[in-house]
């Protein structure tokens, strides 16, 4: 309609402005969202968890409690191997909750159950207290020491009446998405007849395929040909965040529709402009006008209404951003580059589409223009 000229002029100029900067304000917030979705995802895939998750492969247990040691002996003795636990409960489950009393307060604790392996396989850190081991006895993170205020060097706490003894103090590390902070967890040990869900597996970086098949084999032949599944930790835990990149990359077609739309919209803005403005373009070129002097003063108002739409864009993507971000524990900065790339982009597309048109105006025979004047 306003190409066809169908508008009153006056209502075309409030019309083409408004429809304008709302455009690129939609497309300017909608790039800098999806810059900052793929930020945190980025930023939480290279997080430093506090535990090894390359080349360790992940089986669910499916033997019964006699078949452990023959389970984990016979993997062991794959070529590739260096190091096998089994364990109930692990960095990928998040734990399971244990509600207690001590010294007359409830707290909430996450427990995992544990060979002596778990420590090496994950390559956690732990520091042995002077207690003598116990197959009773506890690991417990910092956090967990913390929220018992234990103090420096514990040895034992209290749970449910009971004095438990400390068998070491493990540092603390990320046991689930990095959406929750770093909670209060026990580590008991593995007992004969405890549960077993998993199995966890380390092997050298060398030939992990090959390594990955035969384990599938030795552990097949074991479990007389049950179906499982084979996993590697770090696959695991990038599926964690496939959702939150997913979202960002549906934004990032948005944006890239926005952003024709937007050039379609302005292109046929400056396309009915240039024509308002042709006999003054003729006049000022014989009064001497350069070219660039024309390109500045047809380019200037439309740099005018995308720099409007940028400073109606950034608190609407920062608020928005901010907002979603305070779902997670651990998170990147919004980084002010990001605003401002998203801005310069869309001005760059913005410029690209209106000069071609200015360029077409700011060149042409001004004796075409005027002939009828």
């Amino acid at each position: 309609e306003v190409v066809k000229g169908t508008f009153r002029t006056k209502v075309k100029s409030i019309y083409g402005k408004a429809f304008i900067t709302f455009q690129y304000t939609v497309t300017i917030a909608l790039l800098a969202c999806s810059w900052i979705i793929l930020k945190q995802t980025d930023f939480l895939r290279n997080q430093d968890l506090g535990f090894q998750k390359d080349n360790i492969v992940h089986l669910e247990y499916l033997g019964n409690n006699e078949q452990k040691g023959l389970i984990k002996n016979a993997l062991l003795k794959v070529p590739g191997v260096q190091d096998v636990s089994l364990t109930w409960q692990s960095p990928l489950s998040g734990g399971s909750n244990q509600t207690f009393e001590s010294n007359g307060r409830s707290l909430s604790f996450q427990e995992f159950r544990v060979d002596s392996s778990f420590f090496n396989v994950f390559d956690i850190k732990m520091k042995p207290t002077p207690v003598a081991y116990s197959e009773y006895g506890m690991y417990l993170n910092e956090t967990a020491i913390k929220e018992l205020e234990l103090g420096e060097n514990p040895i034992s706490f209290k749970m449910k009446e009971e004095e438990k003894s400390i068998l070491g103090v493990v540092d603390d590390f990320n046991f689930k998405e990095l959406r929750d902070k770093i909670g209060p967890l026990m580590i008991r040990q593995q007992l004969a007849d405890s549960p077993t869900n998993d199995i966890f597996i380390k092997v050298n970086g060398t030939n992990i395929f090959d390594t990955a098949d035969k384990i599938k084999a030795t552990y097949s032949s074991l479990i007389d040909d049950a179906e499982f599944d084979l996993t590697f930790v770090d696959d695991t835990i990038d599926q964690w965040y496939e959702k939150d990149e997913r979202t960002g990359k549906i934004i990032g077609y948005f944006t890239l529709l926005s952003f024709i739309i937007s050039a379609m919209g302005i292109l046929a803005m400056s396309t009915f402009y240039m024509q308002q403005r042709k006999k003054e373009i003729g006049i000022r070129k014989v009064n001497g006008a350069t070219i660039t002097q024309i390109l500045s003063l047809l380019n200037r108002d439309f740099v005018k209404w995308v720099g409007l739409a940028f400073i109606i864009a950034v608190p609407i993507s920062w608020y928005a951003m901010h907002k979603w971000l305070e779902g997670f524990a651990y998170k990147t900065t919004m980084s002010w580059w990001v605003f401002a790339l998203a801005g310069l982009t869309a001005l760059a597309i913005a410029l690209l589409t209106v000069s071609w048109q200015s360029f077409r105006a700011a060149t042409a025979n001004p004796v075409q223009s005027l002939r009828d004047e």
